[in-house]
């Protein structure tokens, strides 16, 4: 090393004063530049994503209103809001400029009352063009609502107003916690009804199989809100091999109808439901199956060729359950069977659980088109 040192001076001696300064300025040039590129890195690289900035505010509103309790929603007032810059003010965090790049973004945290517990909702707006979207705003924006033909519609139904989708061919794919969904329906409340895309063949249950007073042994009782399939399905979402535990959150109440439907009993789009039974997961009704068709002739429960042009119906690949039980006896169950054709069965029997779930009107939207090869992707 010693050595090294000695041959940089004795090569150093041999420099005219000129090549001495043109190193000097050349030095003092690279020394600044460095010190440019550090002072970047230190401004610039702890910049993050628009998205992840709205975890910030986030975070930022539940502290201030855990510090701040009385400021909550409450039944009186069910929704409020803070601004980014209140929550600067307040020293809750930093600058918005600290955080990210784009200098045009103003924005509040939502905070909801919703079934006895609060939902925080981030929204962002940046003049250049960013702006925070929920699943149910893209859902409406790529969905113009139809009259005809495959897509989504709207309904009234007594002094409620649904969407639902009909066709075969409709871009209603949802992708949550690592496999496929379609969306079925946007209910009173504009909660968002996913349905499982295919059916599993080891996802087998009995419908019920108690004691069946009419029919003298252990044919089932064909109420849903009292059935085995319900304590399947209430058993089924809490299995982290299909939802990953921070996914199981995000399940949330909504309406389900329960009511029973006799063999070639009418139908139609605005039937108004009878019994309905809440919970955050659930099955099809048989009513929910035939309003996906857009067959004319599909105007009777039990009709085959509800079946046609019916996204619901493909692919099939096992039988499963509706929640619908037969009107004219107690132990009878609708499915579907595997080629689409509605069917009765003993409750005892069995098929898959085509499992239903709600996801909240807030739920934030990532990324996708609704099509199977790129589903909507949530956050």
């Amino acid at each position: 090393m010693n050595n090294f040192f000695i041959a940089i001076k004795n090569k150093l001696a041999t420099f005219t004063k000129k090549q001495k300064i043109k190193m000097l300025v050349g030095l003092i040039v690279i020394f600044i530049l460095l010190i440019v590129l550090i002072v970047f890195l230190i401004i610039n690289g702890k910049k993050i994503t628009n998205e992840e900035f709205e975890s910030v505010i986030k975070s930022a509103a539940k502290e201030y209103y855990n510090d701040n309790k009385k400021k909550l929603p409450d039944e009186d007032n069910p929704s409020v809001s803070v601004s980014i810059e209140k929550l600067v003010n307040k020293e809750y965090m930093k600058k918005s400029s600290h955080y990210i790049k784009d200098k045009t973004c103003s924005g509040r945290v939502e905070v909801y009352l919703e079934n006895e517990d609060y939902y925080y909702q981030p929204i962002l707006e940046c003049i250049s063009g960013y702006q925070t979207k929920t699943l149910l705003d893209v859902i409406n924006e790529d969905n113009e609502i139809v009259q005809s033909g495959a897509g989504l519609y709207e309904q009234q139904i007594g002094e409620e107003k649904i969407k639902y989708f009909r066709g075969d061919k409709v871009n209603n794919f949802v992708k949550f916690s690592g496999d496929l969904f379609r969306i079925y329906k946007i209910d009173e409340e504009d909660k968002i009804l996913l349905v499982q895309y295919q059916t599993v063949k080891d996802n087998f249950y009995t419908w019920d199989d108690r004691y069946n007073v009419e029919k003298e042994g252990n044919f089932g009782i064909n109420t849903f809100n009292l059935s085995r399939a319900l304590t399947a399905l209430n058993d089924i979402k809490t299995y982290e091999s299909l939802f990953k535990a921070a996914d199981q959150k995000r399940f949330v109440n909504y309406k389900i109808c329960i009511d029973k439907a006799n063999e070639g009993e009418s139908f139609s789009a605005n039937k108004v439901c009878k019994e309905k039974y809440e919970n955050n997961f659930g099955l099809l009704s048989v009513y929910d199956y035939m309003m996906a068709s857009l067959d004319p002739t599909c105007l009777k429960v039990g009709d085959a060729q509800c079946q046609n042009y019916n996204y619901l119906a493909n692919p099939l690949k096992e039988s499963f359950w509706t929640l619908t039980g037969n009107n004219s006896n107690t132990y009878e169950v609708w499915k579907i069977r595997g080629n689409g054709q509605m069917q009765l069965d003993f409750a005892s029997s069995k098929a898959a659980l085509r499992y239903t779930f709600a996801l909240d009107k807030h739920t934030l939207f990532k990324s996708g088109t609704g099509t199977e090869k790129d589903p909507y992707l949530i956050r």
